[in-house]
């Protein structure tokens, strides 16, 4: 897990040019309508040096939230995009990127929010937050929306969203049917998908447990989008239809050949209206994102490294301000790969992986420190979280690991096929400690 820094352009007061412009995170925009906060605070730009080490999220919360009714409606805002989608279906794998996401978090139906510390709530896209049960010796999950919720068309969003959604991601069960899915961890454990009581009330079943169950049905597609498989892969391929979309923003303007994308207020939207005019996103090289900010181009960048953030510092009329990051970095292995199937290398790899090193390496310079995550299941920060590494940093006992499943020290000059094999694992995982090569003998010695 990591933390981003951001900065943000200071609001220094009502006749200010920069005054006009909410200064709010992509993110951030739907919480304007769900939460009713947006825009940005009065007062010169800030540029603190103070490190933040705290374990406690809360202590990172810099979004100044303020009162919908003591805020001026109105102003553009614009961000960058890293990269530009090839597809605007955001549950497709060509549009499952974090840049086109900041779009689709305020233009399409999301469920969820999470707190500072990592727990999930719900939007008004829902009367209350899914129940969950056991019935049957089975996993039951009910979802109940809100029947204001309708998509820009006019159509009712109800159960029907939930199985469209679940039908386009099961691809590793759906035998071939919908093979472009963004992502189908849980909606492959489902076993139905059905109505409830009434249309809005939605049942889920699964055949297997799945948690947490807000990583599913984060979001939802249009049945039409996900009526055929043909369907869900071409008919967003090069236009948006913003009219099978539901949200507080509306996608009004896709530029292909400049790289930028427009969103402004919905018309057809239930919710609390946003505050912003406009909000601009323009596809951008990092490089030259630090000078665009400087220059009044953008209204923010990250400065998530030593040298971006040293290229920030001192810039007038800017704040800057940290937020904690809600997911874990993660290294997975292919157990299938011929270098890592035996179970024993994987072992030793992470025996001799120096966690608090790596640490110290993605840290360096940026004003923040944390530990490293020690639970599969939850941030390090939740009163849930126990320790599940299974072995601690031990150079040693990496080389026994080895030795005990028949490894044995090669010197320079050792097979390519081994070599390889080794700096493949370095490579992986940054393991400063793998200094020797190894291989497996051809016959006992």
């Amino acid at each position: 897990m990591g933390e981003v820094t951001l900065v943000w352009v200071a609001c220094s007061g009502k006749d200010n040019a920069v005054s006009k412009r909410r200064c709010t995170m992509a993110v951030a925009i739907v919480m304007a309508a769900v939460l009713g906060v947006s825009g940005c605070a009065g007062g010169g730009g800030q540029d603190s040096k103070s490190s933040v080490g705290s374990h406690d999220p809360a202590s990172l919360v810099q979004r100044n939230p303020q009162d919908r009714a003591h805020m001026d409606k109105g102003g553009t805002a614009v961000f960058v995009m890293k990269t530009f989608p090839t597809n605007y279906n955001g549950l497709h794998t060509d549009g499952n990127n974090h840049s086109w996401g900041q779009i689709t978090a305020a233009t399409d139906p999301m469920l969820f929010i999470y707190s500072p510390q990592g727990a999930s709530a719900r939007t008004e896209y829902l009367i209350k937050m899914p129940h969950v049960e056991v019935s049957g010796g089975k996993q039951v999950v009910t979802y109940d929306l809100n029947p204001k919720a309708i998509w820009n068309d006019g159509t009712k969003i109800d159960w029907t969203a939930f199985e469209a959604t679940w039908k386009s991601q099961r691809a590793s069960v759906d035998e071939g049917k919908y093979n472009n899915s963004g992502a189908t961890a849980g909606y492959e454990d489902i076993e139905s998908v059905e109505k409830g009581d009434t249309p809005e009330q939605v049942v889920v079943t699964f055949k297997k447990p799945f948690n947490p169950i807000t990583e599913i049905f984060a979001s939802l597609i249009h049945p039409k989008v996900a009526k055929d498989p043909e369907t869900f892969n071409t008919l967003m391929k090069t236009d948006p239809h913003p009219e099978l979309r539901s949200g507080p923003f509306v996608i009004k303007e896709i530029d292909d050949q400049s790289r930028t994308a427009v969103i402004v207020p919905n018309n057809k939207w239930w919710g609390n209206a946003p505050m912003l005019d406009r909000v601009v996103f323009r596809q951008m090289e990092e490089s030259a994102t630090i000078l665009a900010f400087k220059n009044g181009e953008i209204d923010a960048t990250d400065v998530a490294n030593k040298a971006r953030l040293e290229q920030i510092r001192g810039t007038a009329g800017m704040e800057l301000r940290h937020s904690q990051l809600l997911y874990n970095n993660v290294y997975i292995f292919n157990a299938n790969s011929p270098s890592l199937k035996d179970i024993a290398v994987r072992k030793a790899i992470w025996q001799g992986l120096d966690r608090e090193q790596l640490r110290k390496i993605r840290f360096n310079g940026i004003d923040y420190t944390e530990k490293p995550v020690e639970s599969g299941l939850f941030f390090s920060f939740d009163p849930r979280a126990e320790n599940n590494m299974p072995v601690k940093f031990d150079p040693q006992a990496a080389r026994k690991t080895l030795q005990d499943a028949g490894y044995l020290p090669r010197p320079t000059g050792s097979s390519r096929k081994m070599a390889r094999s080794c700096r493949f694992a370095t490579q992986l995982l940054a393991m400063p400690h793998c200094k020797q090569r190894w291989r497996r003998p051809s016959s006992p010695s």
